[in-house]
Order: structure tokens, then C-alpha cells, then sequence
């Protein structure tokens, strides 16, 4: 780790007792600086409730960016010669192509072996802040007994009652096909799909609303994911439930990880502060608090949280998480979403780009 004489410097002003207090390790540029966050959104309260504790045993005030994942992505690349940001938070598969247009450097922050395999990366480009999952909801009003498994969505009781994002323009729709091809491969996975479509009654633009339209029974079945599903359910008191399906019968039920990862952006103006907030955003008492935002902790160890951790540990019970090479799904991403659009959506001649009621 590059250490300056202006870092070590603040060290010594600081004291080690705030570095303590701070739950993070020594370092720091300057005690009147700055560390810069550009974050996928979703994650706003948790941000408001852990980021002052920082700021104020660092010394570091930390200016936050805030936009969908793939502005927020946009905004790294235009300004890759001359980078304003020093952390950035994503969802796969924006992840691997930071690191793959360069983007961001190695680092694994403190704790991270306490993080499962599937959720990091293991070249330590990345490791995940926030655990979210993919998964389906339905309206627990209308599917008193819920599906157990995919084959179990081409029931004829539910034609017409689903409905998925597009995966062109939503990354929860997208993470129907990588889910899909996870377990069966692409071929089974895009037979599967053609196989789902006559029950699907419309594709949305995205998937923020499709808990609405699942509360207001417009549909009975969505894709969402863990995090989404559970604040809706929650915090606005929709009539919603999620459930993760199996493969197969007999097969444990199946997610894979959409996480909001964090990464040290390269050349970034403070990359000692970025550091700081990395190990900050991984440290217990952080992991401890991401359940108020209904995302699972990324440590393991972390059992602090409260009712809510409860909600999501519950929600995840023996779910298989899927280890998923996000690099070669990044590769294959095109690819996909012109076949799902050939073959589903202009296939089926479905109404797809559905947007908010």
C-alpha cells in the first residue's frame, strides 16, 4: 500500500484512538479532505446512516454521486483520464466492465475473508457491500399456494398473470436469462423462456414497478430481487412475498448475486481515503446495519441487525447461491439480449418497454 508523508502526517494528528473509533484502519490524505462515492442508488438511507460516523473519526467528508448503475458507470468511463471518484459502488455485470476497461485497481479491503466466495472477486477487483439476490414475488392474496419450482410458472392457472423486465433494458430482467443459463445452459435456458412466454402478459422497461402491478393483481408473478421485494413488502405495504424457485423438483432453491460490489477506482484523487472507505463500507459495524436497507450483510460473520437481518436471513434459507463468472456473462450479454429480442419478444409478438402506471 502507497503511503505518503502527508498521509502519515495526518496519522499522528488524528491519533489513534479516533482511527479506533473510526473501525477502520490507519490512514488518511488529509483530515480536511475528501473521499469521493459514485453508488448505484438504492442505498440512499443506508449512506445517511453510516457515512457521518466516518466522516467525523476520519476527518474526511465523503461527497456522494448518486444514479442508476449504468450512469453511474458512464460517468467513470467519460472521465477515465482525469478521475473525480476514488470508490465506486455497482451491479454486476457493470462490475466486470470497469475492471475490464480499466476503470479500477486491486484492493481487498479488511474482512474480506469473511466474505463468501461467490460474493467477491478473486483477483480483488471487487468484493460486495450490499448482498442482493434474484428471485421472483408473487401476491400472496392470489397464489395462495405459491410455485416451487420453474416448471411450475408454465402452470395454466398462471397465463396471462406473469410478467418479467425486459432484459435489454432492466438488469433484473437480464438476470432472467443469466439465471436461466446458470442452471441449464443457454440452450435449455432460451427453450425454457419460449417455453414461459405464452403465460407472460407483458414485459416492463424496468423493474421497480412490477411490485406495484404484483399488489395490485395486474399480475399475480414478477422477477424482483431480495432487496427491492422485501423495502416494497415493508416499508410501502405492498401485498407481496418472494420466493426463490428450484431447478428442478427436489433441487435446492436457486439465486444468483446481484450485488452492489465496491471497488478502489483507478488514479482516483484520494486513494488512501478510497481505501479508508472501503474497509469503512466492509467493517461489522456497517455490515450490521445494511439489513435497515433489507440487503444481506456481505460478511458471514455478522449476525448483528436486529429484526430485519431475521427478514432476510429467513428469506434466504437454504437458497443455493450460483456461482456466477460474471466476466464471461459480461461477454455474453449482448449476445443474449439480441437473442431473447429475435426470439421472445419479436417470436411471441409481445408488448414489451411497459412502463410506470
Amino acid at each position: 500500500m502507497r503511503k505518503s508523508v502527508r498521509w502519515s502526517a495526518a496519522i499522528c494528528v488524528l491519533g489513534i484512538v479516533g482511527l479506533l473509533l473510526a473501525g477502520v484502519g490507519p490512514g488518511v490524505s488529509s483530515a480536511a479532505g475528501k473521499v469521493v462515492l459514485y453508488t448505484a442508488d438504492g442505498a440512499e438511507t443506508l449512506y445517511d446512516a453510516i457515512l457521518p460516523t466516518f466522516e467525523k473519526n476520519t476527518g474526511l467528508k465523503v461527497d456522494v454521486f448518486t444514479s442508476g448503475t449504468g450512469a453511474v458507470a458512464s460517468r467513470a468511463t467519460i472521465e477515465k483520464d482525469h478521475p473525480a471518484a476514488d470508490v465506486i459502488v455497482l451491479v454486476p455485470p457493470f462490475t466486470q466492465a470497469v475492471i475490464r476497461d480499466g476503470l479500477v485497481d486491486k484492493y481487498v479491503p479488511k474482512g474480506s475473508d469473511k466474505v463468501p466466495a461467490a460474493l467477491k472477486d478473486p483477483n480483488g477487483y471487487w468484493v460486495t457491500f450490499i448482498g442482493d439476490f434474484t428471485n421472483w414475488g408473487y401476491n400472496p392474496k392470489l397464489v395462495t399456494t405459491p410455485p416451487d419450482t420453474y416448471e411450475d410458472l408454465l402452470n395454466p392457472k398462471y397465463a396471462g398473470k406473469i410478467a418479467y423486465s425486459s432484459p435489454v433494458t432492466a438488469g433484473d430482467g437480464f438476470s432472467v436469462i443469466n439465471t436461466a443459463v446458470a442452471m441449464w445452459g443457454e440452450e435449455t435456458a432460451f427453450a425454457y423462456l419460449k417455453r414461459l412466454e405464452p403465460s407472460v402478459k407483458f414485459h416492463t422497461k424496468g423493474t421497480g414497478f412490477l411490485d406495484v402491478l404484483v399488489s395490485r393483481g395486474e399480475v399475480w408473478i414478477s422477477n424482483n430481487d431480495l432487496q427491492e421485494l422485501l423495502s416494497d413488502k415493508f416499508n410501502s405495504n405492498m401485498s407481496v412475498e418472494p420466493v426463490f424457485l428450484r431447478p428442478a423438483p427436489g433441487k435446492p432453491r436457486v439465486t444468483v448475486p446481484i450485488s452492489y460490489t465496491m471497488q478502489l477506482v483507478h488514479n482516483g484523487p484520494n486513494p488512501e481515503g478510497g481505501r479508508m472507505l472501503l474497509d469503512y463500507l466492509l467493517s461489522p459495524e456497517v455490515q450490521s446495519k445494511v439489513p435497515d436497507a433489507y440487503g444481506f450483510p456481505a460478511r458471514s460473520d455478522v449476525t448483528a441487525g436486529g429484526a430485519k437481518l431475521t427478514i432476510v436471513r429467513a428469506a434466504m434459507k437454504d437458497v443455493q447461491i450460483l456461482n456466477v463468472d460474471y466476466t464471461k456473462v459480461l461477454q455474453s450479454q449482448k449476445n443474449w439480449q439480441d437473442r431473447w429480442t429475435k426470439e421472445i419478444q419479436e417470436g411471441f409478438n409481445k408488448q414489451t418497454g411497459v412502463t410506470p402506471p
